[in-house]
């Protein structure tokens, strides 16, 4: 900008005392337009009132010195004598081949957080298969074909039929099958204690439900199919239960299917106790649930005919709100199969 500014002056005032050289004296009303390119003669023109360029001198500029060059980065380390680098380390490299690389050291993992509850863990389950009961009342017939049916051959439904048509009325279901094969349960759930016919088909009475007990319907069984297995009536309590289960046989127990609040008991005439809504269920396995404290809780699959399931759990402490032991002092039938059940 000085170089520049040093020609600008220099040309005006050669303007100034030389007018000859410009041919005629500048205007005093003259603009002066300065145009200057890099590398080009400053050229000076005056535009009057009609705008028309008036060139009044060319001059050609001073060398300006230019400024040396900046030094570039020379490598510290010569190359050495007779070999010619074939290109200059960038700077990006040589800073990365000084970074030491460092491998941190593995950290061990957490251990994994506990579940969220324990698991059960089954000990022994049957390959039994059951079939929700045909009638209101066949509860008893139909666990007892589902065992039958799994030891040799045939439907659980032919099973179950079989038994009923070959189990007999009785005046208490210690004897036989007592009230209606499609009864309700709206006295109580208890039969009125009318004398029934006694050795007639269990279809021959019509009126309210109960069922038959374990050591009537154990000799319906024998006679049926005692080339596939053995009965016995039992009163067992869990462990017992848990014995018969590992020896690999299903075992029918006797409950009450509601809530304890709901069910009667009654002693017929003979001394028989009876229970409203009785109900059994076929116990084909168990297992149990350990906790932190090294406590288990058992539970029971069991093949229940009432339900469309069929199939449920049952806990120990809760097995059909323990009416199987209150009720029926652990009333069971169990199945001992000629056969191994696989």
């Amino acid at each position: 900008m000085a170089v520049a500014l040093f020609v600008l002056a220099f040309v005006l005032s050669a303007s100034e005392a030389g007018g000859e050289h410009a041919g005629s004296a500048r205007p005093d009303s003259f603009v002066p337009v300065i145009e200057y390119v890099s590398d080009q003669p400053i050229q000076i023109t005056y535009y009057d009132s009609d705008s028309s360029p008036k060139p009044v001198a060319t001059a050609v500029p001073t060398a300006v010195p230019t400024m040396a060059p900046l030094p570039t980065a020379v490598p510290t380390s010569e190359p050495t004598a007779g070999v010619i680098p074939t290109r200059v380390p960038q700077v990006a490299e040589q800073a990365q081949a000084q970074v030491q690389v460092v491998v941190a050291p593995k950290i061990a993992a957490p251990p994994a957080a506990p579940t969220s509850a324990p698991q059960r863990v089954d000990v022994k389950v049957l390959p039994i298969v059951g079939q929700h009961q045909s009638h209101l009342s066949t509860c008893e017939a139909s666990a007892a074909a589902a065992v039958l049916a799994a030891s040799g051959g045939g439907s659980v439904s032919f099973w179950e039929d079989l038994i009923v048509r070959n189990t007999m009325l009785a005046n208490n279901p210690t004897d036989g099958f007592w009230g209606a094969l499609n009864g309700d349960f709206a006295i109580d759930g208890i039969p009125p204690i009318t004398p029934h016919l006694p050795d007639q088909p269990i279809d021959s009475y019509v009126g309210p439900s109960y069922g038959i007990h374990a050591g009537a319907l154990a000799p319906v069984i024998a006679s049926l199919a005692s080339n596939l297995v053995s009965v016995k009536v039992a009163h067992l309590n869990f462990l017992g239960l848990r014995q018969e289960l590992d020896a690999g046989n299903p075992v029918e127990v006797w409950v009450v299917n509601t809530p304890p609040y709901n069910w009667k008991t009654r002693i017929l005439a003979d001394g028989t106790v009876v229970h409203a809504y009785e109900h059994t269920v076929l116990v084909i396995g168990y297992g149990y649930t350990e906790y932190a404290d090294g406590s288990r809780q058992y539970s029971y699959k069991v093949i229940d005919p009432s339900l469309d399931t069929v199939y449920t759990w049952r806990d120990e402490d809760d097995f059909y709100r323990g009416t199987w032991q209150s009720a029926f002092g652990g009333m069971s039938l169990v199945f001992v199969p000629k056969v191994a059940l696989r």
